[in-house]
């Protein structure tokens, strides 16, 4: 499963250089989730549910970078036909920030 979600991750451009990104002309204030410990709290062939813990944080043009809060997230996941997909998913931030 963990190479469906790296396949995933490709897939859906998240897995871009920051050089890329710094070159980026007129980037404003950017939120960045970073995502580490997968924990798989239950897992069939075809279902799973997960807990992950992460911190949010804001770039500014590609330069500057700030931690916002850590969090918390709570996913559900399916396999279907094209690989997992995510079915549901939660974020539980462990501080108040501004949108």
């Amino acid at each position: 499963m963990l190479a469906d979600l790296k396949k995933l991750g490709k897939a859906a451009g998240f897995c871009r250089s920051s050089a890329a990104v710094s070159a980026s002309p007129g980037l404003a204030e950017q939120r960045r989730h970073l995502m580490a410990n997968i924990l798989f709290l239950d897992q069939t062939a075809d279902t799973a549910h997960v807990s992950v813990g992460g911190l949010l944080t804001n770039t500014t043009g590609g330069r500057s970078f700030s931690a916002v809060s850590s969090l918390n997230y709570e996913g559900w996941l399916a396999k279907g036909p094209d690989g997992w997909k995510i079915k549901r998913w939660h974020d539980f931030p462990d501080a108040a920030f501004s949108q």
